[in-house]
């Protein structure tokens, strides 16, 4: 599994490794559940969360059901998208109107979800990241920066236990040089 902000890198990374290693891929974005919802974009469904904290919940349900339903399909593969995602934006959309058990007890569902995973990817935030406008993203580089800081206590923090390899660096080639090490000692 693959996780890090918008715009680091993680379906290119996919879909490299997918061919390279010889794995499905299979992506996982919340955009798959948007049409549910009424949603058009990433920054469209942040705020439709933050408003209604009700709606934020069944959202960021139905993104954890559809990511876990979509991988329990394979035994092996290479996705652009993590639990650690679901674990980061549950507490970036929903932290603060939560108690503190009901937030441990859908980090326990993220942390469920990564049981059984051989590794996780994680990319890194970087001043050299160049944001894309496809239009679903939110282009506020300090945005994409607290999710990256966000992720990067869910894995601290032990919510999300098995192998990492933390990629800070932009370079495609370093990066492939990196992982490639890295998924022979897994």
């Amino acid at each position: 599994m693959i996780c890090g902000s918008s715009g680091t890198g993680k379906t290119t990374l996919a879909e490299h490794m997918a061919e390279l290693y010889e794995l499905p891929y299979i992506t996982t974005s919340a955009s798959q559940v948007w049409e549910r919802f009424g949603f058009k974009s990433h920054a469209g469904a942040l705020a439709a969360c933050l408003n209604d904290p009700d709606l934020g919940l069944q959202y960021q349900m139905a993104v954890l059901r559809n990511r876990d339903q979509l991988l329990i399909q394979e035994e092996r593969y290479v996705t652009d998208r993590s639990f650690v995602d679901n674990a980061a934006y549950i507490t970036l959309q929903l932290g603060h109107t939560l108690t503190q058990e009901h937030h441990e007890e859908l980090l326990l569902g993220c942390r469920k979800g990564m049981e059984g995973i051989d590794g996780l990817i994680f990319l890194r935030w970087n001043k050299n990241i160049v944001l894309e406008d496809n239009g679903h993203r939110i282009m506020n580089r300090l945005y994409h920066e607290m999710v990256d800081n966000i992720m990067a206590w869910v894995i601290r923090s032990k919510i999300i236990s098995c192998e990492t390899l933390v990629l800070d660096m932009w370079d495609f080639e370093t990066r492939i040089a990196k992982l490639d090490g890295w998924v022979k000692n897994l």
